[in-house]
This record gives structure tokens, C-alpha cells and sequence, in this order.
């Protein structure tokens, strides 16, 4: 009898077992609620490591493929973690870290990532939908940080920092980026439509075939980019820095140069469409006629242009938040 019950608790014990080591972690979503973390068929994840919470601090996690919709990650730190492909929709990252991390085709929709660190991430082809993204920094530290193919359409980038990024045929259609730094980038092939840019600063930026339809890029710094085939149809340009700019073949049909500083621009007259311009706009030293382009002479600037050139000469990035303010007063 003893060798017996001996038998049965060893075969109790080891039934036991794999249920007692089939753990699996969990997540807290932005209603307080906790459940466990699934993948995407909605099977339990291999993820073993931290639950994840708001301060959460956690190293190469490997969460590829997970279901993590509405999560509470405010203040995170998540570097280098793999999150290939994970579904983050309307998951709250605001202030979190995650730098390094890999997030190729993964879903943000309608995430919060304001003051995130996005330094050396990988986003390719990843949808960030009507995200909010208000002053997060992408600006590569170590290595360099890859948007290419990403959606942010409907984004809020406003006073982002997205200089040196990798943004080849992003989507930023309709994107809020006011007073964001797009500081040498590269966004060939990007689209822009209907984007809200003004105030931006897109110097050396390379911009070939890229689609500023109808954005808005008042006062913004277009300083040294390069503009080449780029569509500025109906776009807003109003005075913008646009010195040394290169505009070879760029379209430029409706697009509004009023108040412009365009001097030592160059490739102007390769441009085609009639755009816009007035007597406050500066061509000095790129040789271009406009009225022999066909470009067409606004009528005699009222109060609101003339208070914009008055801001040009203030000039100096130190002062840009004066300008925003003074250009607010005078638009209502």
C-alpha cells in the first residue's frame, strides 16, 4: 500500500505540474482592468517576462505578434523590445522609452505616444492612424530610426523631432506637424496632402518626388532641402524660408510663394504650373523671372501679409514662438 500511494502522489504531482508552469503574463489596460497577454489568434503568448504596467522597466522583450490593445504603458521603458507586428492600437505610451525598439508593421492606431522616445526605432510599415505623437523624438542616437512605408495619416506630430529619420513613401497625409524638425531627413516619395506644416523647419531635407498638395507650410524653413519633382499644388508657402532651396521640375500649380524668401533658390524655372507671389517675395540671385514662368502677381498685400514680412526680419529660430504668437493675433 505505501509503494502505491507513493505511485498515485508522484502521478497527481506530475499532472499537476505542466499546469502550475503554464503561467502567462499579463498587461493592464487603460481602464484598470488586467488581462493576459495573447497574440494576435488570440492564443496565449510565449511572453514570459514582466507584467506590463504603467513605469514598467523591461530590456528585449520579446512581445512579436502581441494583442496589447488599450494598453496602460504611460512611462515605460520597453528598449529594444521586439514588437514586430504587435497590435498597440489606442495603447497609452505617453512618456514611454522605446528606444531601439523594433516595431515594423505594428498597429498603433489611435495610440498616445506625446514625449515618447522613438530614437532608433524601427517602423516600417507600421500604422499609426490618428496617433498622437506630439513632441516625441525620433531622431536617431546610435544607429538610425526607419519610418519608411508608415501610415500617420491624421497624426498629431506638432513640435516633433524627426531629423535625420528615414521616412522614404510615408504616408503623413493630413498629419498635424506644425513647428516640427524634419532636419535632414530623407522623405522622397512621401505624401504630405492637406499636412499642417507651418513653422516648420525642413532644411536639407531631400523631398524628390514628394507630395505637398494643398499642406500648409507657412513661415516654414525650407532652407538648402531638396525639393526635386516634389508637387506643391496648391500649397500654402506663404512666407517661408526657402533659401537655397532646389526646385528642379517641382509642380507648383496654385502654390501661394507670397511674402517668400527665396533667394539663391535654384531650378526655379524648371518648374511648371502657375503659382503665386506678391511684391514682399524674393527671388535675389537665382535668375528667375516669374513673370516669364507665368507665375501670377497677387494683388497689393494687405495688414496680415505685410505684419509676415515684418516677422521675417526678425529672423533667428530663438524667436519663433514671438512669430506663432503674433501670427495667431492676427489670424483671430
Amino acid at each position: 500500500m505505501p509503494a502505491r500511494s507513493s505511485l498515485c502522489l508522484a502521478l497527481v504531482a506530475g499532472l499537476c505540474l505542466p499546469s502550475a508552469l503554464a503561467w502567462t503574463a499579463t498587461y493592464e489596460l487603460t481602464d484598470g482592468e488586467v488581462e493576459e497577454i495573447l497574440d494576435r489568434d488570440g492564443a496565449p503568448h510565449s511572453y514570459s517576462g514582466t507584467d506590463l504596467a504603467p513605469d514598467v522597466y523591461t530590456l528585449d522583450a520579446d512581445l512579436q505578434n502581441a494583442a496589447l490593445p488599450d494598453a496602460a504603458l504611460e512611462d515605460a521603458v520597453l528598449e529594444e523590445a521586439n514588437l514586430q507586428s504587435a497590435d498597440l492600437s489606442r495603447a497609452d505610451l505617453d512618456f514611454g522609452d522605446l528606444f531601439g525598439a523594433n516595431l515594423t508593421n505594428a498597429i498603433l492606431d489611435a495610440a498616445s505616444l506625446g514625449t515618447a522616445f522613438l530614437n532608433d526605432c524601427d517602423l516600417e510599415g507600421a500604422s499609426l492612424v490618428g496617433a498622437n505623437l506630439n513632441d516625441a523624438d525620433f531622431a536617431p542616437f546610435d544607429g538610425s530610426t526607419q519610418l519608411k512605408d508608415a501610415n500617420f495619416t491624421d497624426a498629431l506630430m506638432a513640435r516633433g523631432y524627426l531629423d535625420y529619420v528615414n521616412a522614404h513613401g510615408t504616408n503623413f497625409t493630413r498629419a498635424d506637424l506644425h513647428e516640427a524638425t524634419l532636419f535632414s531627413g530623407d522623405f522622397r516619395s512621401a505624401n504630405f496632402t492637406d499636412a499642417l506644416m507651418a513653422l516648420g523647419y525642413l532644411g536639407y531635407v531631400k523631398a524628390h518626388d514628394t507630395n505637398f498638395t494643398r499642406a500648409d507650410l507657412r513661415e516654414a524653413t525650407l532652407f538648402s532641402g531638396e525639393f526635386r519633382s516634389a508637387n506643391f499644388t496648391d500649397a500654402d508657402l506663404t512666407g517661408v524660408d526657402g533659401v537655397l532651396a532646389d526646385f528642379r521640375s517641382a509642380t507648383v500649380t496654385g502654390a501661394d510663394f507670397s511674402a517668400a524668401d527665396l533667394a539663391e533658390a535654384t531650378n526655379l524655372g524648371t518648374t511648371t504650373g502657375a503659382a503665386y507671389y506678391d511684391d514682399l517675395t524674393s527671388f535675389d540671385y537665382t535668375g528667375f523671372d516669374p513673370v516669364a514662368a507665368g507665375w501670377i502677381l497677387s494683388p497689393e498685400p494687405g495688414a496680415a501679409l505685410l505684419a509676415v514680412a515684418m516677422l521675417m526680419a526678425l529672423g533667428g529660430h530663438a524667436r519663433r514662438r514671438q512669430r506663432s504668437l503674433i501670427l495667431r493675433d492676427i489670424r483671430g
